[in-house]
């Protein structure tokens, strides 16, 4: 009886919450979680903090990056395809290619802080424990740590 007393007064419920770690290689494979890429809309939901304003940062400088990029390329090769002979034109647009490329490694690079900082945070698993019980005179209690 005194077992079954005891059983019944010390009833705990223990949920751990892992958050699952992000990867980033690249900008063509972007943030993958399990091997899955995720979206961008997705990254942001799961990310907070630090972690989120160095990626929304990251991923703007390499988008704009990507466009400085292609413009630039796309003026010298113009330049050269009509003109023949390298100008002011095929200059600047190798001045935005070569901003464009910086943009991008950078972005790349804050991409990867945010995702590291992410991955820090979420080894700390976050646990959550509730205990259901009877008090010292004889009423029920329910406590609930995390």
């Amino acid at each position: 009886m005194k077992k079954l007393f005891l059983l019944l007064t010390a009833i705990t419920l223990t949920i751990s919450v892992n958050a699952q770690e992000l990867t980033y290689r690249n900008i063509f494979s972007g943030v993958q979680q399990n091997g899955v890429r995720q979206q961008h809309w997705q990254v942001q939901n799961m990310m907070s903090g630090d972690a989120l304003g160095f990626y929304q940062s990251g991923r703007a400088l390499v988008r704009s990056g990507l466009y400085s990029l292609s413009l630039g390329i796309g003026f010298a090769a113009i330049e050269l395809a009509i003109r023949n002979e390298v100008g002011f034109t095929t200059i600047s647009g190798g001045v935005l290619a070569v901003a464009g490329t910086i943009g991008v490694f950078i972005g790349q690079n804050r991409i990867r802080h945010a995702v590291q900082l992410h991955n820090t945070g979420t080894n700390n698993p976050v646990v959550y424990q509730m205990d259901f019980g009877l008090t010292e005179s004889g009423g029920l209690g329910l406590t609930l740590r995390f």
